[in-house]
């Protein structure tokens, strides 16, 4: 999900159950490093491999780009989400670009999502190997 702070910061964060729901965590997700304070909000969820992926943007309205959060959940070594922010078209650069719904089938993850500038919007599909 996405908190919105007193402040009006926007903050993304997942609550994870590593023992079937009896108790759950609640994580703030990293930013990545090119957010640099930037708001931050969770466009998408999948299961995949062994964790989950999430799918977000970060920027400001109308100049967003992709990140992309990986969760290895490990019984010995807990959680912990890592944070990237992939390049390519689509992806990043100007105009506001999203993955709005993610899927896993076998060892690889498809998105789907949007490119759009006040011109034009276009579609976008990406696809990864799974993480583990």
């Amino acid at each position: 999900g996405t908190e919105v702070t007193g402040a009006g910061q926007r903050v993304p964060f997942a609550a994870v159950s590593t023992n079937g729901g009896t108790t759950w965590t609640l994580d703030e997700l990293p930013a990545p490093p090119a957010a640099r304070g930037a708001a931050t909000g969770v466009t998408a969820l999948a299961a995949a491999g062994s964790g989950f992926t999430a799918t977000g943007t970060y920027g400001t309205p109308g100049s967003q780009d992709v990140v992309i959060w990986t969760l290895a959940v490990r019984a010995a070594a807990g959680t912990a989400w890592t944070a990237a922010s992939p390049d390519g078209m689509g992806l990043a650069g100007p105009g506001t670009h999203a993955i709005t719904a993610l899927a896993g089938a076998g060892s690889t993850l498809t998105g789907v999502g949007y490119f759009a500038t006040p011109a034009t919007e276009v579609p976008t599909i990406w696809q990864s190997p799974v993480r583990n």
